[in-house]
């Protein structure tokens, strides 16, 4: 769209009409930072603070200890996989690529295994589960396709086309 003399907002229609129509890739990756990442790491940091504790206690105690360490586990493995993600949404909106792909894709497993293993050892029904644990595996399988195809979706993409 060419903008016209006299006319206001030619440029944000003509730069939303590069975001829109050349790199559908941005408005899914604010999509999953606002609607996915954030609430993810909102419920982890709000179970993280109730899971140390009880970990800590179990621990000085001696009970459950293996009950304990696997949930010790399962939160470090499982920030390791949110930190990930943001690092590739941070990545994916600068239009970065020089990041350490080996670590994605592990930091990508590691959140999804963690979401799967919640599913299956939590209690409730199988769609509650389903629909409370599995919002990192939509961040993770957006930007494990991001990897997968290497394509440029970024800010510097759409600029540049």
């Amino acid at each position: 769209m060419e903008r016209c003399p006299g006319t206001v907002g030619g440029d944000y229609l003509r730069g939303l009409t590069k975001v829109l129509i050349r790199s559908p890739g941005v408005i899914l990756n604010h999509a999953t930072g606002i609607l996915v990442l954030f609430p993810s790491t909102l419920v982890a940091g709000i179970w993280t603070l109730h899971g140390v504790p009880f970990v800590v206690a179990g621990f000085r105690r001696s009970e459950n200890v293996a009950g304990c360490a696997i949930l010790l586990v399962a939160m470090l493995v499982g920030w390791f996989g949110l930190v990930t993600a943001w690092r590739l949404y941070h990545a994916l909106l600068n239009g970065r690529t020089d990041f350490n792909r080996r670590v994605a894709w592990s930091g990508l497993a590691c959140g999804s295994i963690v979401s799967v293993f919640l599913i299956l050892a939590s209690n409730g029904t199988l769609v509650f589960r389903i629909g409370f644990f599995s919002w990192p595996l939509l961040a993770a399988f957006f930007y494990a396709a991001w990897l997968r195809c290497k394509c440029p979706v970024g800010a510097r993409a759409w600029r540049a086309a």
